[in-house]
This record gives structure tokens, C-alpha cells and sequence, in this order.
């Protein structure tokens, strides 16, 4: 088995911690079918400067580097010494560790999620353009990624298909790394549970959980909200999670101002310890989200908030742009309405509140992920991978083949220019010119 070097974002998902994200989760599932195939991993955490230098919270042994801190790329690379294999896992700083660490060692780049997709959702919800240097620095930080992965994975396979026009962009098609569908893995650190009944005359409890991201479409979920509140007076709501850290969510007050009016029915909980997750969670029936209209990153992406609600026993309704989404209202499980309709949605969730429960339609909701996403499914391809890593050559990308024959031209230029002969022609020419 092979000496891995696995680096991922930090702290991992705890019983105390408030962070459960989906790059904690990415590194967890990694790190845990890794280590249970033999390899012998070693464990890189990228932190955030408040976290950097505290003791890990789980997995004995990893080490923690404060993401983008002084000589961060240098401690990396430190790091990667002795390391057979190299894998990320989670977007997208831990990619460019990665490469930086990697040295003469195959490396697999974990992308889950279009780089270029979000930050064009970030860009639709700032309140000002994008700057040049925003733009130019995520193109920065993604075009080593692109020029040095022998592997990649991503979370859909739409998303695979754009990598791979990024990958051709970049001149890396032929040859080029393969790039493997991983979606997001069924496994929580919560026990599961099973789908509570309810009677139709009884109060509907709708949950909303996870991050307020850019492509989370707030007017159209609380749209919806007020809509099913008239329609049934008694349902009531748990919201958990809310805004983070460097992403914009202009909207999000508007749902905390509609929450504090209703204190009776809705619960804003927002970010909440992880062991205290499935208990708050624990009397919802329904949870539900919406994808803008506008935007890609609906179309490539993954959704964790799907997959947490049939970890949690909950039915699901959602907009329909997410390939998971498709895949799942396809298999009649869950309910897929159009997205930006807020009449659809509240629609979906008064049919719900007007029947009895069907919880064997939440069981099979949770057997389909179970059959198509266990841990060890999704990351076989990984897994494979890591026993027989390859390396793929590097080759110049267009961009830089073309600042090179720039280059060429331009010092081929300026010896023409600086020739005999290219001076006494100037000359003769000024003369012509002169005596006309």
C-alpha cells in the first residue's frame, strides 16, 4: 500500500464544532475509505488563521497549516516529502497545496465544484463588478491545478464535462489526466434516523439547513414560506446554518426579519454544534431548498443538503435545476419543482401538509442514496486510482506556448531594430522622405 499524502480543509466535522460543511466532509470521506483500503495516510488540514495552531479535534496525527498564511505553499511542500501519492480533497485551496506539495509525485485534485461557476454567482450577488484582481487571482490559483493533476474528480458529470473543456483550454487533452465523477458520499457523523410519521391534521414542520451561498435562492423560499403559512397557519419552520465567511447573502435578512415576526412557528437556530443538529432537526418532516434561476452552478453541482435530509429521515422538495434533484424526482422519491417559482413550491409543501405522511416514499428515499453514494461506491475510482497512480506529462498550455512565441517575436523585434542595416535603411528612408 501506498504512503499518502491527503490534504483537505480543517478542523473535520466534531461533535462540538459548528463547522460541517462539505469540504470537512470531503476530507472525512476521503480520509476514511483511504485508511480502510490499507494506505498509509497522512493527514494535512488547511485551516483559517482563528483556528491555526490549536490542537486537531479528531484523526491523531494530522497536521494543521493556516491556509494561505506566510510560507504556507513552502510548509506544503515541506510536508510532501516522502509522500508516494498526493490527493486533495474539497475545494479548492487544498488543490493548489496539493500541486505545491506534490513534487515528482502523482497527484489527484479533488474539484468539487466549478471554480468558475461560483465565483460567477458570487459576481451576481455583489454588490459591485467583480475587480480585475478578484478575477485574476482565482484564475491564478486554479491554472496550476490544471497544468500539473495526473487525476481529478468531480462531484457530477456535467461538471466532469466543463473540467474537461478547462482541461483542453489548458492544453491537456491529449495526452491529459483522466477526470472521475465523485459525487457526495451518504455518511454523516450523526446516527441515522427514520422518518417520523405525521397525520394530515397535524402541524407540517418544514427545516431549511446548511450554508446561505450565492446560488441559494432566499426570495423564492420565503416566497413559498408565506405562501404555505396562509394556506396552514400551523406549519412550522427550523432554519439552521445562515450566512458564511467571505461569500455575500444579501437576501438572508430578509428571512431573519421574517423569522423574528413569527417566533411562535419559526425557530432560526442558525449555525448549531453538530451533535445538536439531529435533535433540533428531530420533529421536521420536510426539508427544502431552491437553486436560482440564473447561474451554472446549479447545473454542475452536488447538493449535501439533499443527502442530509434522507440521512435524517426527512422528505425532500427542491428546485429542479441540481443533477441530484433530477436524479432523484426522476426516481419518484422526491418532489423537483421549477426553479424561481414560488407557487410550485408552496404548492409541494400544501400537499404535504394536506396528507398523511408517506414514509415509505422517505425510506426508498434514503435506499437510492444509500445504493448510488455509499462512501466506498463513489470513491472506488479513488481508491483504484491511489493503488496504481499514474503520472501524466505536463505540456505548455496555449496561453503560455502563446506569451512565448510573443516573447520570440518581440527579441527577434528589437535585433531587427538594433541591425546596421536596419539603422541605415531608417536613415535612407528619412531622407526619402525629407527631399518628397
Amino acid at each position: 500500500m501506498s504512503r499518502v499524502l491527503l490534504v483537505g480543509r480543517g478542523p473535520l466535522p466534531s461533535p462540538d464544532g459548528t463547522t460541517g460543511g462539505f469540504a470537512a466532509l470531503r476530507t472525512r470521506h476521503f480520509l476514511g475509505v483511504l485508511r480502510a483500503t490499507g494506505h498509509e495516510v497522512r493527514l494535512l488540514l488547511l485551516v483559517d488563521r482563528a483556528r491555526a495552531g490549536r490542537p486537531p479535534t479528531e484523526w491523531a496525527g494530522c497536521i494543521e497549516v493556516e491556509a494561505e498564511g506566510p510560507g504556507w505553499l513552502d510548509t506544503c511542500r515541506e510536508l510532501g516529502l516522502g509522500a508516494e501519492v498526493v490527493v486533495s480533497a474539497g475545494p479548492y485551496t487544498p488543490g493548489r497545496a496539493a500541486v505545491a506539495a506534490a513534487g515528482e509525485a502523482p497527484v489527484w485534485i479533488d474539484v468539487p465544484g466549478d471554480p468558475y461557476a461560483e465565483l460567477e454567482a458570487v459576481s451576481r450577488v455583489s454588490p459591485a463588478p467583480l475587480g480585475r484582481e478578484r478575477l485574476a487571482a482565482a484564475h491564478a490559483a486554479f491554472a496550476p491545478v490544471l497544468a500539473r493533476a495526473d487525476a481529478l474528480s468531480t462531484v457530477s458529470a456535467p461538471q466532469r464535462l466543463a473540467l474537461l473543456g478547462q482541461l483542453g483550454a489548458a492544453g491537456r487533452l491529449h495526452p491529459g489526466p483522466p477526470v472521475h465523477v465523485v459525487p457526495i458520499a451518504h455518511d454523516f457523523p450523526h446516527p441515522r434516523r427514520p422518518p417520523r410519521a405525521r397525520r394530515a391534521d397535524e402541524p407540517l414542520v418544514v427545516a431549511l439547513t446548511g450554508s446561505a451561498n450565492p446560488w441559494l435562492d432566499v426570495p423564492t423560499l420565503l416566497e413559498a414560506f408565506r405562501r404555505l403559512q396562509a394556506a396552514r397557519p400551523d406549519t412550522r419552520f427550523v432554519l439552521t446554518g445562515g450566512p458564511v465567511a467571505g461569500l455575500p447573502a444579501p437576501d438572508w435578512p430578509a428571512l431573519e426579519a421574517w423569522a423574528a415576526a413569527h417566533p411562535d412557528t419559526v425557530d432560526l437556530a442558525g449555525w448549531v454544534p453538530q451533535k445538536d443538529l439531529p435533535e433540533r432537526l428531530s420533529a421536521s418532516h420536510v426539508a427544502v431548498f431552491a437553486d436560482r434561476v440564473e447561474g451554472l452552478e446549479p447545473e454542475l453541482g452536488d447538493r449535501t443538503r439533499a443527502l442530509l435530509a434522507a440521512w435524517l429521515g426527512l422528505d425532500l422538495v427542491a428546485t429542479d435545476r441540481s443533477p441530484r434533484m433530477q436524479q432523484l424526482a426522476s426516481e419518484g422519491v422526491a418532489t423537483a419543482v421549477p426553479a424561481g417559482d414560488p407557487e410550485a413550491l408552496s404548492a409541494a409543501l400544501v400537499a404535504l401538509a394536506s396528507a398523511d405522511r408517506d414514509t415509505d416514499r422517505t425510506t426508498r428515499l434514503g435506499a437510492s442514496l444509500e445504493a448510488t453514494s455509499a462512501p466506498e461506491a463513489v470513491a472506488r475510482t479513488l481508491v483504484a486510482w491511489v493503488d496504481q497512480p499514474v503520472r501524466v506529462p505536463a505540456r505548455p498550455s496555449p496561453l503560455q506556448s502563446m506569451a512565448e512565441e510573443r516573447d520570440r517575436l518581440r527579441d527577434a523585434l528589437q535585433a531587427v531594430h538594433a541591425s546596421p542595416t536596419w539603422r541605415v535603411l531608417s536613415r535612407l528612408h528619412r531622407a526619402v522622405r525629407r527631399r518628397g
